[in-house]
């Protein structure tokens, strides 16, 4: 952690000081595992607009419960969880102690057993305290050039950037060439983290990702959920529900009656 934050200290935002920043994110994040992970998860390490939906695609024709941004069908809980990680803290600070204090005591655990993978914003973004609170998770990390990435993301309405806790801190806040920085040391830190064999990458962009490389990670023949080994991961999706819904308890439906 402290190799990463070093390697941010040449980061600048358009306005603002982007040291306080990082005093803020060393603060927080300087600290030491309290959670204990229900069981071996699949988290997505790539930040948002790396391809994570086709990869959530993949995982699902491996029989897997998959949950991108989208999980709304799976009740209050995983929305309250998913929203305070991203949609409530882009409404605090991005300096000063607000934003440590709202995940000081936060349970970063998925709150569903029955997902097996969890993807998307905002799992790149809070990399570290998911990486902490499931140790026993690998981790698969989508990459795109970075200067692509760049322009895209800032097009998008508050995308946050590829940094940890990006509290009250949107992509637009820097130029194409921090955003880009910022993304890269990202996948460095990722990089250097994870061992080698919790962890994999990819760049679906590249054309070059079949089922046979996703099955080899996550201990799971193609053949035996009849996909072809050699076809690739097919980048147009339009399934938006990765959850097999054979697999979800009585509660889940419970919880879907009152809401739905």
């Amino acid at each position: 952690m402290n190799n990463y934050l070093k390697s941010l200290e040449t980061v600048k935002m358009l306005e603002g000081d982007f040291k306080k920043v990082l005093e803020r994110m060393k603060n927080g994040l300087l600290r030491h595992a309290k959670d204990i992970s229900y069981g071996a998860y699949i988290i997505g390490a790539g930040p948002t607009s790396t391809e994570n939906r086709p990869l959530a695609n993949a995982l699902y024709d491996f029989g897997m419960n998959v949950i991108d941004w989208d999980c709304g069908h799976l009740g209050h809980t995983a929305i309250r969880w998913r929203d305070t990680l991203s949609t409530s803290s882009q409404r605090v600070s991005s300096v000063g102690e607000e934003c440590n204090a709202r995940f000081k005591d936060f349970d970063f655990r998925y709150p569903r057993k029955e997902v097996n993978a969890i993807l998307d914003t905002p799992t790149a973004e809070f990399f570290w305290d998911l990486y902490i609170a499931h140790p026993n998770a690998k981790f698969i990390l989508t990459t795109r050039d970075s200067y692509e990435w760049s322009e895209y993301i800032m097009k998008k309405n508050l995308a946050p950037p590829a940094l940890q806790r990006p509290c009250g801190l949107t992509a637009d806040m820097f130029t194409k060439e921090m955003n880009a920085k910022i993304f890269e040391t990202h996948l460095d830190f990722v990089r250097c983290l994870i061992p080698k064999e919790k962890l994999l990458e990819i760049c679906i962009p590249c054309g070059d990702i079949d089922y046979r490389k996703i099955g080899d990670f996550i201990g799971r023949s193609p053949r035996d959920f009849g996909l072809n080994e050699t076809k690739l991961i097919e980048r147009k999706v339009n399934r938006k529900n990765f959850i097999h819904r054979n697999d979800l308890d009585e509660d889940f439906h419970k919880v879907k009656r009152k809401i739905g």
